[in-house]
């Protein structure tokens, strides 16, 4: 299931390290975390009438995990894995066929044919030093 969700195998992650790519510089981020805990904490320290400092505790506490989990998800978490990914390597080779090809300028033959004979079977050595 980890990797199908994941893309990587439980392994991998142990082997991977934590890394960020935030969206925005560090600094915002800290400053909008911090910003929101002064917020909570004057918030519960204002409404100390209506509740009790157990609660008032255990309120802050779960709003100061919230508050960190979202400016953990705003960091944008990563992780960094030096694991091969094995792919079949692929040559693109062009051929021209245009109007110029046409000229028939090398031993009497078209342009055109020279190529197709020198990259046009699969014996060619043109193909197999590539």
């Amino acid at each position: 299931m980890v990797e199908v969700l994941l893309k990587y195998r439980p392994a991998a992650f142990a082997r991977g390290t934590l890394g960020f790519a935030p969206p925005v510089p560090v600094w915002v981020i800290w400053l909008a975390i911090a910003g929101m805990l002064v917020a909570a904490i004057v918030h519960y320290w204002q409404g100390a009438s209506t509740l009790r400092r157990r609660d008032r505790a255990v309120l802050g506490a779960l709003r100061v995990v919230a508050i960190g989990a979202v400016g953990f998800a705003l960091s944008r978490p990563v992780l960094v894995i030096a694991e091969s990914v094995t792919q079949r390597n692929i040559v693109a080779v062009v051929v021209d066929d245009s109007r110029s090809m046409r000229i028939a300028d090398v031993n009497g033959r078209p342009r055109s044919s020279v190529v197709s004979s020198l990259v046009g079977g699969a014996d060619s050595s043109l193909l197999k030093a590539l």
